[in-house]
This record gives C-alpha cells, sequence and structure tokens, in this order.
C-alpha cells in the first residue's frame, strides 16, 4: 500500500501542541463504503474530508482518531494541502497498481 508524507504550512494545535507533519495512505473500498456512511455523498467536500480522516496514519504526534470536526479546524491552506496530497496519493496508487485484466 502506497503512502506519501508532508507537511501542513500552520498545522493543528491540539494539547497545546502544533501538529505539522502527516503522512496518508492509499485509499481502500473499505474506506470509501465508511465515508459514504458517515456524510453524504452528495456533498464532495465532506466526502473526502470525511475519506481523509481515513487515509491519515500520523499528524505530528497526535495520537487519536482523526475526525471531519478536527479537520474542520484547519486553515483552507492546509486542508489544501491535504488535499492535494490525496489525489498526488491516488495517482500513484493507480501507476503502481499493475493489475491483469
Amino acid at each position: 500500500m502506497q503512502t506519501i508524507t508532508g507537511q501542513l504550512k500552520y498545522g493543528l494545535s491540539l494539547n497545546g501542541e502544533t501538529h505539522k507533519d502527516f503522512e496518508l495512505r492509499e485509499a481502500t473500498a473499505a474506506d470509501l463504503f465508511a465515508a459514504e456512511d458517515e456524510v453524504s455523498t452528495d456533498s464532495p467536500l465532506k466526502f473526502n474530508a470525511a475519506l481523509l480522516c481515513r487515509q491519515i496514519t500520523r499528524l505530528g504526534t497526535f495520537d487519536a482518531p482523526i475526525t471531519v470536526s478536527l479537520l474542520g479546524k484547519l486553515k483552507v491552506t492546509d486542508f489544501n494541502i491535504l488535499r492535494t496530497k490525496q489525489l498526488e496519493l491516488e495517482k500513484l496508487g493507480e501507476a503502481g497498481a499493475g493489475g491483469t485484466e
């Protein structure tokens, strides 16, 4: 499974610490189903946020599940960084699929 790392510009302040470094993993079909169960697919922005919550494997030293409401505390610039990395990871996963038909 592909992963990708990056750094938020402003970070997420939690428990007196600002968390900037992150790692995302490739989404699975189960992640898509769970994100769809959590939020309506009528709202692509919220759906992508719910999917990101499942893909984030590390956000600084924060050791708890990432939720949509936590992502909602990010500055738009930082959310866009995560979203760009999410799309980049999707392309990497597709390029590395190498399956047979």
